[in-house]
């Protein structure tokens, strides 16, 4: 849409190394698969990214994919 991009994408796969998040401390591999939605939305300027935004569903992103490794986020 002109130089926006909304972006989605699925994250998938087996977290078989140490999880490092900024604000959480290293999560330890857990063997578990997860699969999560995620969503972005990208403003070009010329050739490069001017914007870009974190624009997850309600049931996706990195909330859901910690849900899904069973590490309860800092303040639920």
């Amino acid at each position: 849409n002109g130089n926006q991009a909304t972006v989605k994408v699925k994250l998938s796969g087996t977290q078989s190394g140490s999880l490092t998040l900024p604000g959480f401390p290293a999560i330890p591999a857990t063997g578990k698969k997860v699969s999560v939605m995620d969503g972005y939305i990208v403003t070009v300027q010329g050739d490069k990214i001017s914007h870009f935004q974190v624009d997850s569903p309600a049931d996706g992103g990195i909330p859901a994919m910690l849900m899904q490794l069973g590490i309860k986020m800092p303040g639920i």
